[in-house]
């Protein structure tokens, strides 16, 4: 009876514990965040001239000649954030159990990053109305090009660093979780990092969108193994 009695006991632990660390919707937010920033990302990317712009008023004589795309851009880089962040605690969270310090710092990092990108939504909204407006481009860009805040410094620190280390980590997360996460979802969000910063750097359109996917995979891979293991 005592074992029993423990073993009952054990069990509703382990029930308490998997609904405390149960984030709502994490199977949408998981999935539907990183799908969401592959379209922002491949409308930034396969938009003639945005990805090789390489100043403000570029930026604004752009949205001017593609209004509707991007206001896609801005209405699909904030349904990207407010989906993926909270898919990467939900990630988190099903890590935590068996790499608790990894998953914590990961998760932190990789979201506060999100987060903070969406300084480049703001700042397509400026450009936007900026254009509408009949503004100089050239005078505004060489306004906003021609100085440099510490916050802002900062905000985009955080977005690089955060979106880049945050993910390589919550990878290494995945990677040590002893057969309770597909190793090939690790592999996957390790793979995404350099995707995006080669298609970046390199100037591949397809780098962004495809590393965007690879999140999903991954994401995907961590959310339907907890679902098969708390349904067995």
């Amino acid at each position: 009876m005592a074992s029993t009695s423990t073993s009952t006991s054990g069990d509703a632990t382990v029930v308490s514990a998997n609904r405390v660390w149960m984030v709502p919707g994490a199977m949408i937010a998981g999935i539907g965040g990183p799908f969401v920033l592959a379209v922002c990302n491949s409308l930034v990317n396969f938009t003639p001239g945005w990805a090789e712009a390489g100043s403000t008023a570029e930026l604004v004589e752009l949205a001017g000649e593609y209004p509707l795309i991007t206001e896609l851009v801005i209405a699909t880089g904030l349904l990207a954030v407010l989906l993926i962040v909270p898919g990467i605690w939900a990630i988190a969270a099903r890590l935590a159990p068996r790499t608790p310090k990894l998953a914590a710092i990961g998760g932190w990092m990789m979201a506060s990053g999100y987060i903070c990108s969406l300084a480049l939504t703001t700042d397509s909204v400026t450009n936007l109305i900026v254009a509408r407006s009949g503004l100089d481009p050239e005078a505004y860009g060489a306004a906003i090009d021609g100085q440099t805040l510490i916050t802002q410094a900062v905000i985009f620190g955080i977005f690089g660093i955060g979106a880049l280390g945050g993910g390589i980590i919550l990878a290494i997360a995945m990677l040590l979780q002893r057969g309770a996460v597909p190793m090939w979802a690790g592999w996957l969000l390790l793979a995404s990092e350099p995707v995006r910063i080669a298609g970046l750097m390199l100037g591949i359109p397809f780098g962004p969108p495809l590393a965007s996917l690879l999140i999903l995979a991954a994401f995907a891979g961590v959310l339907i193994a907890w679902r098969r293991t708390n349904r067995s």
